[in-house]
């Protein structure tokens, strides 16, 4: 509970007020946390406990969690205002004294098993595509790819009409894929993209990408090209949501 009581206060202290009420579409509050490989059992051991206790007290705040290809694990909460900050920090005080006085100190358990990341992020609806509807994540579509495009400073702009010209080829040829792009506000190698990439396993992901990359090579290349041009590095991750370390207080109802 330490590493989510962090994420809140960062998300306190960056934005003031004003920032956060006007914010539309929502921001989202991320920490990536490394864990060292021999860990990486324990670690979950100790996350399952967790959730058993968010849900035992009753903990309705949803946080989905993450593994990528590295031994880190990604945990996102939705920021939706700023007055909701308030709400969720006394939430998460209250639930980490329970859990305290039922014998879980998370400070204690999580102390030498991991190192902590923070990002905050916001969804960028313009350059995300989804011909089908498939919004949000679910246990239907659990592996994920993120793709985190480091820019050269000031060409955020620029990136942004590359990465919207993929949609719009995209769209224009009615090609069936699905992304999220989020602009990262806070965190290391700003400025950046991440682009956020869903699919039932990796071979269904693959096979698609492989035919239309045939189909349309040259289309392609130019289309990267357009946006290498203002990218400083690009970082690719792979890895599956992972419902058993998450909160979600719907499917307790």
């Amino acid at each position: 509970m330490k590493k989510m009581l962090l994420l809140v206060l960062l998300g306190w202290m960056v934005f003031p007020p004003h920032a956060v009420q006007a914010q539309n579409p929502p921001w989202f509050l991320v920490m990536e946390e490394q864990v060292a490989p021999w860990g990486v059992k324990q670690f979950m051991e100790a996350q399952q406990e967790v959730v058993a206790k968010w849900e035992k007290y009753g903990f309705d705040v949803p946080v989905f969690a993450y593994q990528n290809d590295e031994n880190s694990f990604y945990w996102v909460i939705q920021l939706r205002n700023f007055g909701s900050l308030d709400t969720l920090y006394n939430k998460m005080r209250l639930v980490t004294e329970l859990m305290r006085s039922d014998g879980f100190d998370n400070r204690m358990v999580f102390r030498d098993l991991s190192s902590v990341n923070h990002m905050v992020m916001m969804w960028v609806p313009r350059l995300s595509y989804h011909p089908n509807d498939e919004f949000a994540q679910s246990t239907g579509r659990a592996y994920v790819e993120w793709s985190f495009i480091y820019l050269l400073a000031g060409h955020e702009e620029e990136a942004a009409a590359a990465l919207g010209a993929y949609l719009d080829f995209f769209a224009e040829n009615r090609l069936d894929a699905s992304w999220d792009v989020f602009r990262v506000l806070l965190g290391n190698g700003t400025p950046a993209f991440l682009m956020m990439t869903r699919a039932e396993n990796p071979a269904v992901l693959r096979t698609r990408e492989n035919i239309y990359y045939n189909h349309f090579r040259d289309d392609f290349n130019r289309l990267w090209n357009d946006l290498s041009v203002h990218v400083r590095k690009i970082e690719n991750r792979k890895g599956w949501f992972m419902p058993s370390l998450s909160n979600l207080p719907e499917r307790n109802r």
